[in-house]
């Protein structure tokens, strides 16, 4: 659900499931996103998302329903 809705409000969202975190990260960089969300079940309990600036490196933490207007910044 959160991939389509951010695909639908113009973000390119791709997946990545398999693999370590490692290589989805470089996975990331080679195709020059700016952002990577990584959402996993202890994210999910806290109902948020850990965003890596893949610019800076910077990592925070945002509430789900904060999410897309916090990507705002990377467009």
């Amino acid at each position: 659900v959160l991939a389509r809705d951010l695909r639908r409000r113009g973000f390119v969202v791709e997946l990545g499931y398999g693999g370590n975190m490692k290589k989805r990260m470089q996975r990331a960089n080679k195709v020059r996103a700016r952002a990577a969300i990584i959402l996993g079940e202890d994210e999910l309990s806290r109902s948020a998302a850990a965003v890596r600036d893949l610019d800076s490196g910077e990592q925070a933490e945002i509430a789900l329903d904060r999410l897309e207007a916090h990507l705002d910044r990377f467009r």
